[in-house]
């Protein structure tokens, strides 16, 4: 091709130098170097032109003098044999199925908490990949601040609330002057934890942001039976058969009658129908429930602190333990369960079977549910839309790229 010396050098002072595309002369040159290169880089080569454009026939470069001409017939017509066709050809071809990658030695921590179970239920090569290739995407740029610093700062905010005001009965007890200076001490405590890298435009929009949410949010908890906060962003490593990972329950409340409730933040949509099924999709709550603390549980719920959907979603012992979340009696989900301590149970199992997956290296290339493809980075690296052509998959079927 013509040379496109670099516009913004004089051409004659790129030309005295030689640099790249300065001169014709250097340009054909250059291809002639790379075209020896070729030649010579194995024991037979096959040079190929196409023979017309359009309606004007085509011949070869000539650069190429000097190397013999065989067939003038078209690539892949039976007069031309493709050397990798005589290769392939010769060969012996042994098909390999590779699901599954080392066993996790004992003794090893895997990063990822709760999220890696979540990544081996919805697809094993996910959390291979994940958590122990370190595999991923670094994502689009996100505006200041993203939805992970949101969530972040709530997540400080509340701590730093229930922190100081520690149960119901202190909160009811507040008026109106006590209650906004409690919101704003801790929305200001959750800044200086989490906000640190805010502009100060950035600042003064997520401080109203969060006293307008936590307020709101305190309207729900009002309405509850009496509870006192036990725990809060409380970090523990858990073993669930034989696998160590590490958890952070964002909160721990103790009813009046000594039952306790497992409590996880949600700033956007909150799913339970995860956790009812052959496959554990959303196993965190299910993992701190039973897991995570020998306190009697009595229900688990997520806290979805949405604008215009402040409420618990969740699964509970029974009707009263905690506003419009039904008891497991009266969930639709529950399927053939009859009793708390039965899904307690099956939960316990459903969880080992994932540890045991992570545990034993599984990575086959199966995703689990419909809709486990549309938010993961990784389908250059597992190929799923190639195996898909070729062989279409059945859920849990085993095909891999």
């Amino acid at each position: 091709p013509p040379g496109e010396p670099h516009p913004l050098l004089p051409v004659t002072l790129q030309r005295a130098h030689r640099m790249p595309h300065a001169s014709a002369e250097h340009d054909l040159g250059f291809a002639r170097s790379l075209l020896d290169r070729l030649l010579v880089a194995a024991p037979e080569v096959i040079v190929s032109w196409p023979g017309r454009e359009n309606d004007r026939e085509l011949m070869p470069s000539p650069l190429i003098p000097g190397i013999e001409e065989g067939s003038r017939d078209t690539a892949g017509s039976p007069g031309l044999e493709k050397p990798a066709d005589r290769w392939l050809g010769s060969q012996p071809l042994t098909a390999v199925e590779d699901v599954s990658g080392p066993p996790v030695a004992e003794g090893t921590h895997l990063h990822g908490g709760t999220r890696l179970l979540a990544d081996q239920a919805a697809c094993p090569f996910r959390a291979y990949a994940r958590h122990r290739l370190f595999a991923g995407s670094p994502g689009d740029p996100e505006p200041d601040p993203s939805p992970l610093t949101r969530g972040s700062l709530l997540h400080a905010t509340l701590d730093a609330f229930w922190s100081a005001v520690g149960d119901q009965q202190t909160l009811l007890a507040c008026d109106e002057e006590t209650l906004d200076r409690y919101i704003l001490e801790a929305v200001d405590a959750g800044l200086a934890e989490d906000g640190r890298d805010l502009t100060d435009a950035s600042r003064d929009l997520e401080r109203n942001r969060l006293r307008r949410r936590l307020a709101g949010w305190l309207d729900v908890e009002r309405q509850r039976a009496p509870f006192a906060v036990v725990a809060t962003e409380d970090r523990r490593d858990v073993t669930v058969d034989g696998l160590t990972i590490s958890t952070q329950i964002d909160r721990l409340d103790r009813l009046g009658d000594g039952r306790h409730v497992m409590i996880d933040y949600k700033s956007g949509n909150a799913q339970r129908d995860g956790w009812f099924g052959d496959r554990l999709f959303e196993p965190q709550l299910p993992l701190y429930a039973v897991c995570a603390t020998e306190e009697a549980i009595a229900a688990v719920t997520f806290a979805t602190l949405k604008p215009g959907d402040l409420r618990f979603v969740g699964t509970a012992e029974d009707n009263a333990v905690i506003p419009r979340v039904k008891a497991l009696a009266s969930d639709p989900k529950r399927g053939e369960l009859d009793s708390w301590q039965e899904l307690l149970a099956q939960w316990r199992i459903r969880l080992g079977q994932l540890a045991a997956e992570v545990r034993e290296g599984l990575a086959v290339v199966a995703p689990q549910k419909n809709n486990a493809c549309d938010y993961c980075e990784l389908g250059d690296l597992c190929r799923i839309a190639k195996v898909e052509d070729e062989q279409p998959m059945e859920k849990g079927s085993g095909a891999h790229g």
